[in-house]
């Protein structure tokens, strides 16, 4: 059975298959109060589908009872099947208003989405046959999420009621500008959708259309997570976890340590393509070369921002170099997004 009781009385997972890396996502079905609610709802697949309809069936819930589902963010394990839930029971679809713009503009006009991701990867080194291979993919994921759901925008700092506690909506930008995160205070209990996750890090990359520094911004969302008492995480990928300020001191060591690799790889000068090819230096699927280049976008914008890397037109294409701040000064960049070492060192909250 795909569904499992994580916290009593009243908190499910339900696993569901990927067919890419990480091979599932967690989804949350939610009893207690007024009918049941659900936090993500996996891709729109058969097997998803197929899950969902099992989990139902077997807590013995109606589909009619469905008061609300929650969409951490718009990619695809997230979002793709909102819509199908929708349809089962009427309930509304909830996202950040920024998650909206962003499955919108990625899953509102697929001849756009795939006009602007082609010039996007062409500008930045992305040779054609792997375009090719990219834009397959896409096409691919295009056909898990559907119907496109009905969504309700939602405000970063509200409240919400799920299973008789109150959860404040945390907007957690980085992963996606649109994610949320919902805290309860009381239970000291946050679902963090692709915020926090126990044993992969969370793909930070730039997207076209997207937070021109997403590092930056997941840095400083990262930052407010250390300053609340939480003593559980329930996260989308893994097993639920503690002590999350331990977990954000090593994502802090982490990107420190990718940023000055990025540094280095961008001397004398390079593209970005080229940067990620020396940057994985593995074999990897289509699928993830797409989120490494993603992800050596994102530190480039960061070290841009910083002045170490500086960005020029060549030949139609986007390269690297060294900026005006020739030495990289880890601990100056960083706190570009706060005061992270502090903060987790000074173990504010619970779990220091």
């Amino acid at each position: 059975m795909p569904v499992e009781l994580v916290i009593p009385p009243g908190i499910f997972r339900v696993r569901l298959p990927l067919p890419f890396t990480p091979d599932h996502v967690n989804c949350y079905l939610l009893t207690g109060g007024q009918g049941w609610k659900v936090i993500d709802a996996g891709l729109s697949t058969s097997d998803s589908c197929r899950y969902w309809k099992q989990a139902v069936r077997g807590l013995g819930l109606e589909w009619q009872e469905l008061r609300a589902i929650y969409v951490t963010h718009y990619h695809p394990d997230h979002y793709g099947a909102a819509g199908w839930l929708q349809r089962q029971s009427g309930a509304p679809v909830y996202m950040l208003s920024e998650g909206l713009e962003e499955a919108n503009r990625a899953w509102g006009n697929y001849e756009e989405l795939f006009a602007n991701y082609g010039a996007f990867c062409y500008l930045h080194g992305i040779p054609d046959r792997l375009i090719d291979r990219f834009m397959a993919n896409l096409e691919r994921i295009a056909y898990m999420v559907y119907p496109q759901p009905l969504v309700t925008a939602i405000d970063g700092g509200g409240e919400v009621k799920i299973g008789g506690l109150s959860y404040r909506v945390l907007r957690t930008p980085g992963h996606a500008g649109g994610h949320l995160c919902l805290y309860c205070e009381q239970a000291r209990l946050l679902f963090s959708g692709d915020h926090l996750l126990p044993a992969i890090n969370s793909n930070i990359g730039l997207w076209p259309g997207g937070e021109s520094n997403p590092l930056d911004s997941y840095l400083r969302s990262l930052r407010e997570i250390t300053a609340l008492p939480i003593e559980q995480v329930l996260p989308a990928h893994g097993n639920p976890f503690g002590h999350p300020n331990r977990w954000i001191e090593t994502q802090v060591k982490h990107h420190r340590e990718r940023l000055r690799l990025i540094t280095r790889l961008a001397d004398p000068g390079a593209n970005a393509y080229q940067i990620c090819r020396r940057f994985s230096g593995r074999n990897l699927t289509g699928h993830e070369i797409q989120f490494v280049f993603a992800e050596t976008l994102a530190y480039l914008a960061y070290l841009e921002q910083a002045q170490v890397l500086e960005s020029a037109r060549e030949k139609g294409a986007i390269f690297f170099r060294p900026g005006k701040k020739r030495y990289y000064r880890p601990n100056a960049i960083i706190k570009m997004g706060g005061d992270l070492d502090e903060s987790c060192q000074k173990g504010r909250g619970v779990n220091a």
